[in-house]
């Protein structure tokens, strides 16, 4: 199927003159990112068909086209305004495709301490808003419960690979369980349930000119408004997590029991996300056993044995450090800062012999003098050129080499 055509074909039911259009990407929908003869004018040209060629049907879509002109025209945040074609319809439909048209928003993909403080303001308020608006009939979203979580079972069972084992399926699917019966346990009420993004990752949310726009809805629906923290949380550091639920609360309240509900839709998220790359049998998809035995064994067994997986997470994002002392052993440390600067210190010439803990309060500010502390009640010597290279781990790997490096204090 030629998708080009397609969409240059349903470009036509717009009211719009264009200079170019040509393929932006491929996942879930089929995205054209279109020029107009004025360069200024950019539009995004969405064919609501997925890489392994599951459609949106007509409603769907319209319905989420539905509420970002209703985002748009309520609310102060920026969203990619949908336009209607001729026939005033949000969708038209080519070749049993449906398509639609949206303006096309610069930025940069970008999470990061100073977006982050943005994004928050922005999901509470749209958060807010969802819990106001009044659904308007036809209206038609997917809602997310249980059934997300257990029908990524099969698939995992018959995952067709050596690489995973048979006890991080296990743990797996018994986190779930256990996460479950605490999100049955929680009431859905206008303050914890209605409309949420449900992609809230860095590549959903572009920065531009001091402002963060979520884009892509196509994954909205109905579900609780923690699952929009949850999924960010995959992408935040560890220590910034409070800052952020405290900060959310300026502009939405916050439940009780919203740790619990917030780590059980953490761990859900990880099983959910699997269902897509489950699907696929491309070469490209070497990273999946790597990343569901991490899942399974440095995240969900926690989770199954009560500890806290969002206050002190050895989670997606794992802060890592290296010291090269002027006593010349290594020193490796695995810093989970939340809520106390928590070292996990392995040290010898070896690198394998030792290994002690520490807990300290924590402050950014008081990062060099708390290390400075610990190698000095361990006898480690060290000096004011001991430097400290931290870099950041996720499952696939050491994927962002962006290091710094600050000197411990000789004092």
């Amino acid at each position: 199927m030629d998708y080009c055509k397609i969409a240059e074909e349903a470009l036509k039911s717009y009211p719009v003159k264009s200079k170019s259009i040509e393929f932006a990407s491929q996942n879930l929908t089929t995205v054209y990112k279109v020029i107009g003869e004025n360069e200024n004018d950019k539009y995004c040209l969405r064919l609501h068909i997925s890489r392994d060629n599951k459609k949106d049907d007509k409603n769907s879509v319209n319905s989420e086209l539905t509420w970002l002109a209703a985002i748009t025209a309520d609310t102060d945040i920026t969203v990619p305004v949908p336009y209607k074609n001729l026939h005033d319809e949000y969708v038209t439909e080519i070749d049993d495709i449906n398509c639609s048209l949206t303006k096309w928003l610069d930025g940069e993909n970008k999470l990061d301490e100073e977006t982050s403080k943005l994004l928050i303001e922005v999901m509470a308020k749209l958060h807010k808003y969802a819990s106001t608006w009044i659904i308007p009939s036809g209206f038609k979203r997917p809602s997310f419960d249980v059934n997300n979580i257990t029908k990524v079972f099969k698939p995992l069972d018959n995952l067709k690979t050596d690489l995973v084992s048979n006890d991080s399926i296990k743990i797996l699917k018994e986190a779930s369980q256990k996460a479950i019966s605490i999100i049955n346990s929680i009431e859905k009420s206008q303050a914890t349930w209605g409309l949420i993004h449900n992609d809230l990752q860095p590549q959903n949310l572009l920065f531009h000119d001091g402002k963060i726009c979520p884009i892509d809805f196509g994954a909205c629906g109905f579900g609780f408004f923690l699952t929009d923290i949850a999924t960010t949380f995959h992408y935040i550091p560890v220590w910034y997590r409070e800052f952020f639920f405290n900060e959310y609360a300026k502009y939405m309240p916050l439940t009780d029991n919203y740790i619990n509900l917030t780590e059980a839709l953490y761990i859900t998220g990880h099983v959910i996300g699997l269902e897509f790359p489950l699907g696929l049998t491309e070469d490209t998809l070497e990273w999946l056993p790597n990343y569901i035995n991490n899942v399974a064994n440095k995240e969900a067994i926690h989770f199954l044995n009560y500890n806290p997986i969002i206050a002190e997470a050895t989670g997606n994002v794992t802060v890592v450090a290296a010291l090269l002392c002027s006593c010349r052993k290594k020193l490796f440390l695995h810093f989970h800062p939340f809520p106390v600067f928590l070292f996990h210190v392995s040290f010898s010439d070896d690198i394998s012999n030792t290994l002690k803990y520490l807990s300290l309060p924590f402050s950014d500010s008081l990062q060099g003098v708390l290390l400075k502390l610990f190698l000095f009640q361990q006898s480690i010597p060290c000096s004011v050129d001991t430097k400290v290279l931290i870099f950041y781990k996720n499952y696939q790997g050491y994927q962002d080499q962006k290091s710094h490096t600050f000197s411990i204090p000789n004092h």
